[in-house]
């Protein structure tokens, strides 16, 4: 796993998925299921973007393309979080 740098130590260990998501949300601007579950352990990012968004946060879902492992195009979601005053 890389190491994530952040300006400032986090203790990730005693917040909940939804805060992990949140905050790197708020430090990075998006996340993918392979971002959740390689930094955070989290096997379904989409289902705490839907408490997130339930709780009254803003993001929106952008299909990106790619190659998985065996060179087959795929497509995957990544959340972004819309900021005050941003339009998308």
């Amino acid at each position: 796993m890389n190491q994530l740098a952040f300006s400032e130590p986090v203790d990730f260990a005693s917040m909940s998925q939804k805060e992990r998501v949140l905050y790197w949300l708020e430090v990075n601007g998006s996340i993918t299921q392979g971002e959740g579950k390689e930094y955070f352990g989290i096997s379904r990012v989409a289902a705490r973007i839907d408490d997130l968004r339930k709780d009254g946060h803003k993001i929106t879902t952008i299909h990106e393309e790619g190659t998985n492992r065996y060179g087959h195009k795929i497509t995957y979601a990544r959340y972004k979080l819309i900021t005050e005053g941003e339009l998308f």
